[in-house]
């Protein structure tokens, strides 16, 4: 599972954490660290469309992956409701 710290406005303005520019992630080995028959990679990505394409076309072809289902996480408000 790989949540990396991706850029974007609402860290950048509370500098909770830092953050990885995108294409840093590209010099990760995860082909070389990854079963190749056997290997799950689940990565958390925001909602820009922008990381959306930089997924698809670059890292995950740069890591020797590709996509095979996309998951969707629904945050609910208080009492249930979709915000």
């Amino acid at each position: 599972v790989a949540d990396p710290p991706w850029e974007n406005a609402s860290v950048r303005r509370s500098s909770r954490y830092s953050t990885l520019p995108a294409r840093q992630l590209l010099r990760l080995p995860v082909s070389q660290l990854l079963d190749q028959d056997q290997g799950v990679v689940l990565l958390w990505i925001t909602n820009r469309e922008r990381l959306h394409r930089f997924v698809h076309a670059e890292l995950l072809p740069a890591w020797g992956l590709r996509h095979e289902a996309t998951w969707y996480w629904l945050k609910l408000a208080e009492g249930g409701a979709v915000p």
